[in-house]
């Protein structure tokens, strides 16, 4: 499949979707932020949950390539089940899990930003996410948008609203789980695997550059 033509059935069938993502990390990030700068101590167990899960898989004692492995195994994990999880219809669980991954970056970066000067805790706030979120993060919604599409399919079959609009054409039509399938499998291996591999050696080797710059 051509990339353009791929590209332009990804804007028609999960564009929608990769920008509700977008949208349900960007509230639940601020409602997090808002909720750790309000009540800090009810929210450094979530910091404190956070750093033993990745204390448990070995990230503080590995080597900067073995850290930058176990970043992109997480996050590939993450992936593949906002993928699968969206073939659970009517629930709409990666957004779900978007939301709570959105809490939990809001909370830890006020958390570990609270001891910086009020003027530093932005730039401390940008060092820390933008050099690996601004792959990570769009390889999450992408993850996000997949799956929510597979969940809007099976929830639209199993209601019998599975037949798209008048005019959108008979290649959609006949869109069924074997397109449905391939089209996920194309949009994980040409978009979401190479994000998540510079976001991870973005992690391990530009996000402690850019914070010690600020700090």
């Amino acid at each position: 499949m051509p990339v353009r033509r791929f590209l332009r059935l990804w804007r028609e069938r999960a564009a929608s979707h990769f920008w509700a993502a977008c949208l349900v990390f960007i509230a639940l990030f601020a409602f997090g932020a808002s909720l750790a700068a309000a009540h800090p101590d009810s929210t450094k167990d979530i910091t404190e949950l956070i750093a033993q899960n990745f204390a448990a898989k070995g990230l503080l004692e590995a080597e900067a390539p073995m850290q930058a492995w176990i970043i992109f195994s997480n996050n590939l994990t993450v992936c593949f089940l906002l993928l699968v999880f969206g073939l659970i219809p009517f629930l709409f669980l990666p957004h779900f899990i978007i939301a709570m991954n959105g809490f939990a970056v809001g909370v830890v970066i006020v958390i570990a930003a609270a001891s910086l000067p009020a003027g530093s805790r932005v730039l401390f706030a940008a060092a820390g996410l933008l050099p690996h979120g601004i792959f990570e993060l769009p390889a999450l919604f992408i993850a996000a948008s997949l799956g929510s599409f597979c969940c809007a399919r099976l929830t639209g079959a199993l209601l019998g609203k599975s037949k798209p609009a008048e005019g959108e054409g008979e290649e959609k039509n006949r869109w069924g789980p074997r397109q449905t399938a391939l089209f996920a499998a194309k949009t994980f291996l040409l978009f979401i695997l190479p994000l998540l591999i510079i976001a991870a050696i973005a992690e391990i080797w530009l996000t402690p550059l850019a914070l010690k710059a600020i700090l």
